[in-house]
């Protein structure tokens, strides 16, 4: 008689729908923060609220995917070009906060700023006129006047009375 060899059939192990349901979430979650991100000028936290996702969410999502993060870095600059040109409406309509503010921020060759940066390259001399040493022989000096004083007072019975 021979060894019989049974042969099972192989099943194929199904790709894990869990995993399948979290990617498809995960990128249905992106596409409604990157348009919650259009609709409130790039701030997080809107969007976040928005889509009801946390911001820890968000973050992760932005520096974990690079194509994410380059459509929010890109929605960012549209926020930015939107508030530009709300700044030079205000400006044209003549209202002074915002000329000041944008001379200040783009008129600095030109000496529209509140602080002066000044360089200075040469040297700066300097002399120490009390060393620690010094230090040391005063605060010594000192104690020791403060010692003598009470001595002298415990010796002087006038200095211990009260005067009325």
């Amino acid at each position: 008689m021979g060894v019989k060899i049974i042969k099972k059939p192989i099943k194929k192990k199904p790709i894990k729908k869990s995993i399948s349901k979290n990617l498809i979430k995960t990128t249905h979650n992106k596409k409604r923060l990157i348009l919650a991100m259009e609709q409130s000028y790039g701030i997080v936290t809107q969007a976040c609220n928005i889509v009801g996702l946390s911001r820890k969410t968000y973050y992760t999502y932005y520096e974990t995917d690079e194509a994410f993060a380059k459509e929010i870095d890109a929605i960012e600059n549209l926020a930015l070009d939107f508030v530009e040109g709300q700044l030079h409406k205000n400006i044209k309509e003549g209202k002074e906060v915002s000329t000041l503010f944008y001379l200040k921020c783009k008129g600095k060759k030109r000496g529209y700023i509140e602080k002066q940066h000044i360089e200075h390259s040469g040297e700066i001399d300097s002399k120490i006129i009390y060393t620690k040493e010094d230090a040391f022989n005063e605060i010594e000096s000192m104690q020791q006047e403060i010692k003598n004083n009470k001595k002298k007072a415990i010796g002087n019975p006038k200095a211990n009375k009260v005067k009325k």
